[in-house]
């Protein structure tokens, strides 16, 4: 079953699938992925018939110990290598967004102006942190480099921290960014609105909503969640904002944790936004699909900023694909064939 919705610009729809084989097997211009300890940065090398122009491969600096950043990075340039006809590594810290988001710009726009043509791009969004991924999308749909973007999703299994009895994916305190190309529109004399999409780590994100200190809160909840028992730990984990900010039930969107365009959609069927008092930020703590249908959202309305969490540090945690995969495609409906 497909999902499809249409807002402003953008369109989208959503396929689902338990071979990621059948799910990619197209010509891109553009390829985007990530290495990690996470084993989903694998799912991709699955798709034997994917072919690429240029793929920009990024490997952060942390390593763990058990040596699967060592062997992913191996299997990620082999599969790049193989498949792509420019391969270009992209490596640096992952908590340094401004310095390696710069290269990654440079390289899309160079591809742009050398191909003479809007660019078909594929994004692997399973392991990428949310600030590159979401800022190739939206550089490429406002700069109006791309008409055409897929995003490629693999679901995990999550091993839980039985010392901390809890899923930990980064450390430390989070600094809240703007994505690239999604900073929004801001009127001092206006109130603060917070869109959050909530996943399982409740506590750092009410920190970071506490200190941002805005007057209106309310939740994008991911229910059903990946597995039956994800969706209840992120109602335990979240229960305090909902209480700290009275948060009623018509302000909380529950959609489905994989399916981005279920969760846009979802979206727009509630009065969340209110651009006429209040400024609107989303803020991503959620699943990566939640979090692009808020990228996908603040787009098409043109004023939401979106908003990104850096850790001080990316937290080693042990992730292996669930066995369900998604293809969300975005189309740029306002763009004319060059």
């Amino acid at each position: 079953m497909s999902i499809t919705f249409r807002q402003g610009y953008l369109s989208g729809i959503s396929v689902e699938s338990k071979d990621p084989a059948r799910l990619i097997s197209d010509d891109y211009d553009l390829l985007v992925l990530a290495s990690s300890w996470d084993a989903r940065c694998l799912s991709i090398t699955e798709c034997a018939e994917l072919k690429s122009m240029l793929c920009l491969a990024l490997f952060f600096d942390t390593r763990d110990k058990k040596g699967l950043r060592d062997k992913h990075d191996r299997q990620i340039e082999s599969f790049s290598k193989r498949t792509s006809r420019e391969y270009l590594p992209i490596k640096g810290s992952s908590t340094q967004v401004g310095t390696l988001w710069q290269i990654i710009e440079e390289h899309i726009r160079r591809l742009r102006r050398r191909s003479k043509h809007s660019l078909k791009v594929l994004i692997d969004l399973s392991a990428c942190p949310r600030y590159y991924s979401l800022g190739v999308l939206s550089l490429c749909l406002s700069e109006r480099l791309a008409n055409s973007i897929t995003i490629f999703y693999a679901e995990g299994r999550y091993k839980e921290d039985r010392e901390q009895h809890e899923f930990a994916f980064t450390g430390g305190r989070w600094k809240l960014v703007p994505v690239p190309y999604l900073s929004g529109l801001c009127d001092p004399g206006k109130e603060r609105f917070y869109l959050v999409s909530v996943g399982f780590e409740g506590i750092k994100t009410l920190r970071a909503v506490t200190y941002a200190d805005p007057e209106r809160v309310s939740l994008l909840f991911p229910s059903p969640g990946f597995r039956p028992e994800y969706a209840k730990i992120t109602r335990r984990n979240n229960a305090d904002i909902i209480k700290e900010y009275r948060i009623p039930e018509e302000q909380i969107v529950r959609s489905s944790a994989g399916d981005a365009i279920a969760a846009w959609k979802a979206l727009d069927g509630f009065s969340l936004d209110r651009p006429a008092d209040e400024n609107s930020y989303y803020l991503c703590c959620g699943t990566k699909p939640h979090s692009l249908a808020l990228a996908l959202r603040a787009l098409a309305l043109e004023y939401p900023a979106v908003l990104y969490n850096i850790p001080e540090e990316h937290a080693v945690h042990e992730t292996e694909p669930a066995g369900t995969y998604w293809r969300f495609d975005i189309r740029d409906l306002s763009a004319l064939p060059l």
